[in-house]
């Protein structure tokens, strides 16, 4: 978890506060070992806007959606977040 904070404040220049850890979820997708993503799931106390990103040189853009926003395919997405979007809530955090 700590490393996965590290990446965040590499790439976005500042993260949200954290209300809560929900928990993690290992995504395999490809056959190679460093094709494995740990994802974490928080809930955060950004949902009412006011914490914005600042972008590294590796993005271009970002922005927040509702999971049910993503799973229609007309929105480009990383594949580990693509599969995540063909999962339920409880899959995805374990309860």
């Amino acid at each position: 978890y700590d490393t996965a904070v590290r990446e965040a404040l590499e790439e976005l220049g500042s993260v949200p506060d954290v209300a809560a850890a929900l928990g993690s979820l290992v995504v395999d997708w490809g056959e190679e070992d460093e094709n494995k993503f740990t994802v974490f799931f928080v809930e955060t106390t950004a949902n009412n806007g006011t914490w914005r990103a600042k972008l590294n040189e590796e993005h271009t853009a970002s922005a927040w959606f509702a999971l049910s926003d993503l799973g229609d395919g007309d929105v480009e997405l990383h594949p580990v977040v693509r599969q995540l979007t063909s999962m339920s809530a409880i899959e995805m955090i374990g309860r």
